[in-house]
């Protein structure tokens, strides 16, 4: 309202102001948009981006959240999570014919540099996703953002990532997330 108050009162412009918002999560977009704007809901124009091309189609399970919360007893943390990640990646691979795409998120750099050690030695996953592993580590003569292009571009089949990339980065389609560890907060779950 007080950029078009500035723009009706201190200008001569007297066009109508377009506002552009952008979500892919929001509910009911229409009424978000008009209960923001003071407008009615008939003056939002929902625009849908089209997020994968007419030649890919996802498979039906796609659609389906899966949230297991596991507890490791007989092994380490990140043994325990390289085991479970190792047995998802093969039988998602046999099951869809496809090796699977997905980010891990640590909560610290050094979890990072330790989960990815272990990722690139396991000999399950490296059977599945062969040498397609990158990620954020304290390996500065890797460019990270090379890595997260790589991943974007289908080079890099898993990227283990700080929280540096829980926000605003776009990776296009993936097939699964495991948060390494608890997030701080409630927000930062959901987001990764």
């Amino acid at each position: 309202r007080r950029i078009e108050y500035v723009m009706d009162k201190l200008t001569d412009w007297k066009r109508k102001i377009t506002f552009v918002l952008a979500s892919a999560t929001i509910g009911k977009p229409e009424e978000f948009a008009a209960s923001l704007f003071g407008v009615k809901s008939d003056e939002v124009h929902i625009i849908k981006a089209n997020t994968i091309s007419t030649s890919q189609s996802l498979p039906q399970h796609s659609k389906v959240r899966i949230f297991a919360f596991v507890m490791p007893k007989a092994y380490t943390r990140d043994a325990t999570a390289v085991r479970l990640l190792g047995k998802f990646v093969k039988e998602y691979a046999s099951r869809i014919n496809q090796v699977p795409k997905g980010v891990v998120f640590t909560n610290f750099l050094d979890e990072s540099n330790e989960l990815l050690h272990s990722l690139r030695f396991d000999q399950i996953i490296r059977g599945v996703l062969d040498d397609k592993i990158g990620g954020h580590t304290t390996d500065f003569d890797l460019d990270r953002v090379s890595v997260e292009n790589e991943f974007k571009a289908g080079k890099i089949y898993l990227l283990v990532a700080t929280s540096t990339l829980e926000v605003g980065v776009d990776y296009g389609v993936i097939d699964y997330v495991m948060i390494y560890g608890m997030p701080n907060t409630l927000t930062s779950f959901i987001q990764r």
